[in-house]
């Protein structure tokens, strides 16, 4: 597989953020699901009063809940397009974190000699060009019993446009490929599962549309 082209990327996401933060249901319903999660599987004695980072805040979904939940964790938030920062001051300067960095990097090629005690990230490892590799280098920087938690899109994702297309543009990986590689890089898989989110159009073209923005 070649590399994303990065830069085009950026680009593409920075002209459509305020689309992006109306229109990602989806994306707002995953990171719903994943604080139900957090709330079941992380110990907050484990990430308190430590050092938290997420990946791809974006416009700030997920960024609001960890902020909200763990207030006491020391957080570097990371996007790879510098034009979010006004979305994710917003969430920073309305919490009761107590100490927020925000960064801008691309997190797959950026190497951090941080340890932290949780790792977060939602929808955004679809554009790494080796999550395999990526698994096994933040494994590295996690704390003794930190918690490595994200989510990424499936095999099937938009899958009535590849039907006609006969291709994505991007590659996506399955359950079992990732929990292998979880576990090759020394994590314990404490939860995985695919599930699907269904949305109505009433054209292909509506359905064209809502994917650009």
């Amino acid at each position: 597989m070649l590399p994303y082209d990065k830069e085009l990327i950026k680009k593409r996401f920075a002209l459509h953020l305020d689309q992006y933060n109306r229109q990602s249901t989806v994306q707002m319903e995953i990171c719903y699901k994943m604080g139900q999660l957090m709330d079941k599987y992380i110990d907050k004695c484990v990430v308190d009063g430590k050092k938290g980072y997420e990946i791809g805040a974006g416009t700030g979904f997920l960024t609001r809940m960890l902020l909200n939940k763990f207030p006491a964790t020391s957080w570097l938030v990371n996007d790879m397009v510098e034009q979010t920062r006004s979305y994710l001051n917003n969430i920073i300067v309305t919490s009761e974190a107590v100490g927020t960095e925000l960064s801008f990097f691309d997190a797959e090629m950026t190497p951090l000699e941080d340890k932290f005690a949780l790792v977060a990230s939602s929808s955004v490892v679809q554009w790494f060009d080796s999550l395999e590799k990526y698994i096994s280098t933040i494994s590295g920087n996690i704390e003794e019993g930190g918690y490595f938690i994200f989510s990424t899109f499936g095999a099937d994702n938009f899958i009535q446009i590849t039907t006609f297309t006969g291709e994505s543009a991007i590659v996506y990986h399955s359950v079992e490929s990732i929990e292998k590689w979880a576990n090759e890089s020394g994590f314990e898989v404490l939860h995985s599962e695919a599930y699907c989110a269904d949305m109505q159009f009433s054209s292909p073209y509506e359905a064209v549309r809502f994917i650009k923005e």
